[in-house]
């Protein structure tokens, strides 16, 4: 392979191979039919809730939060492995080429959650907190971008510190994406502002720290492993997965 586009296209395709593997035996037409009339069940409730709603029920609030936790679980995924802390070692100054495509799946991957429980909550900023559809719309983009700036976020922190204590910087761009959500979505503009300043600086310490850190590999490894694993263990609940195997600990 001569270049880590190479690299990263070979991996990927037998990462979506493996997870179509296994992914067959969990989606099957039994499990389909109980998640139909789950999401049937759930959404009635979810109707006669909003039709029995005040509005002094803090819509607003509810919503920001929930797209905060969400937006604010942003784990990259690198599909990084043991050997290339060897064998990469001759293309590291490209890497960023490598890590610009993991970066894009992971948003591309992970976005459309966070556009489906937007949808989720569209109706209750409507009919219960009022909102007009072009505010709306405009806190759908904005957590669009957030999704992106999140997962480069964290990816950033993960590389500048080796994934220590990553819950905190997890527990702050929570708290920010709720902040930037919360003032949109109720027109404020000056917050809106005084946030967007505050998230742009938020990862600029980490980026200088990045230029001089080598990549942790360690890291990334047992982070892929460990997601890896989590896959192997839900689809263990549907059929036999030889991969799997427990952990360790002390």
């Amino acid at each position: 392979m001569n270049s880590l586009q190479d690299v990263w296209r070979t991996r990927f395709t037998h990462y979506m191979g493996e997870v179509q593997k296994y992914m067959r035996f969990v989606f099957t037409g039994h499990l389909a039919i109980v998640i139909m009339f789950v999401l049937g069940a759930g959404g009635y409730q979810y109707s006669e809730w909003l039709k029995t709603t005040s509005s002094d029920f803090p819509a607003i609030w509810l919503a920001a939060a929930i797209m905060g936790i969400v937006l604010g679980f942003s784990r990259p995924v690198t599909l990084i492995r043991k050997p290339d802390e060897v064998y990469l070692l001759p293309l590291e100054t490209k890497l960023p080429q490598y890590f610009a495509k993991a970066l894009r799946y992971t948003f591309g991957s992970q976005v459309i959650v966070v556009i489906l429980f937007y949808l989720v909550i569209w109706p209750m900023l409507r009919q219960v907190a009022g909102l007009e559809p072009i505010t709306i719309i405009i806190g759908l983009i904005a957590s669009i971008l957030l999704k992106w700036w999140n997962i480069n976020s964290e990816f950033t922190y993960r590389w500048a510190y080796k994934g220590h204590n990553v819950w905190m910087d997890r527990i702050v761009r929570m708290i920010g994406s709720f902040a930037l959500l919360l003032s949109i979505l109720n027109v404020q503009f000056i917050p809106i502002i005084i946030m967007i300043l505050i998230i742009v600086c938020y990862p600029m310490s980490w980026k200088k720290k990045v230029k001089e850190t080598p990549f942790p590999y360690e890291h990334f490894v047992r982070l892929e492993e460990n997601r890896m694993m989590g896959i192997y263990r839900f689809a263990n609940y549907f059929t036999d997965v030889p991969n799997i195997h427990g952990s360790i600990r002390r």
